[in-house]
């Protein structure tokens, strides 16, 4: 069995992404946190991961803090497993010359943008890992015509088309803090669920992870046309809009049928495409680790 150590910091999504691990390991995973805005403590990873004896060492960090490891601990990790990076913004700007740093430093045997960069310094690209298993259980009334979970204050795109559609009441929108499972009660309770895909420097656009978190939902998502969704997610299964006015169209008028069918064409394509033992059994194949990943649909063709 393939034994996995993630080395992240203690957000919340951190800890998502390793429970889309565990949905599908024969084994779950072990992790190492740290502060990374703290004194750095990195220089104990390597002889920690030596007594886990990993298969693979998944690290996610912080785009940058006193805390975060420097070029000598990931080559010490690397010496000990296969050591992959985990960027969830890698298609924001600023993470770039982070990501090119890393390079030069022979810090990773692969680096991974799981935003769905179309362009970003990395080895490869793929959309978020999510634990199925949270999306799963009886269906929910769905009684919210159009939802948005997550933060929107402060400035930009993002705060302007939510904060528009929240207070003409097109959308109902719950503030995401660290309670997952009432984020998934509420995606599943969404007829539809709208994204805004900048950045967070809001000059680029990623696939967020709510994204793929609609399809495990059964909620038709209504995503920007400027996102890479169009890259990632076949033609119908989301509904793209170009700004408030739009949205506006199509949060008023879409049939429940065209409702239904774009939610079951992003459904079944999530779950077979974008499941978790695809994501990563992707990236054990790119650094030859067994991948012995446990696929509960068919594995798809290559």
């Amino acid at each position: 069995m393939t034994r996995a150590l993630f080395i992240t910091t203690e957000t919340a999504d951190c800890g998502n992404h390793i429970a889309a691990w565990d949905a599908v390991a024969s084994s779950p995973a072990k992790r190492i946190t740290f502060d990374h805005a703290a004194l750095n403590n990195a220089w104990t990873f390597a002889d920690e991961a030596r007594i886990e004896n990993p298969d693979v060492i998944f690290y996610i960090g912080a785009f940058q803090g006193r805390g975060n490891p420097n070029l000598g601990d990931f080559r010490n990790l690397r010496k000990v497993a296969p050591l992959v990076h985990l960027c969830s913004d890698s298609g924001d700007e600023p993470w770039h010359p982070v990501l090119k740093h890393y390079y030069r430093g022979s810090c990773f045997d692969l680096q991974v943008g799981i935003d769905g960069p179309l362009e970003a310094p990395v080895d490869l690209a793929v959309v978020t890992p999510v634990d199925f298993r949270a999306w799963e259980g009886p269906e929910l009334d769905r009684d919210i015509r159009c939802g948005f979970s997550g933060g929107f204050a402060g400035r930009g795109d993002r705060w302007m088309i939510i904060g528009t559609l929240a207070a003409t009441k097109h959308v109902t929108v719950r503030l995401r803090a660290h309670d997952y499972p009432e984020h998934v009660r509420f995606m599943r309770r969404c007829k539809m669920t709208i994204n805004v895909s900048n950045t967070g420097s809001g000059a680029f656009h990623h696939l967020k992870g709510r994204a793929v978190e609609a399809g495990w939902a059964k909620s038709a998502l209504i995503e920007l046309t400027e996102s890479p969704a169009s890259h990632w997610f076949p033609k119908g299964s989301f509904i793209p809009y170009g700004g408030v006015t739009d949205a506006f169209k199509i949060i008023e008028n879409a049939s429940d049928e065209q409702i239904d069918d774009t939610a079951a064409m992003l459904h079944e394509f999530v779950r077979r495409r974008c499941h978790p033992a695809v994501i990563y059994g992707e990236i054990l194949d790119r650094i030859k680790v067994k991948n012995d990943l446990v696929y509960p649909v068919a594995r798809p063709a290559a």
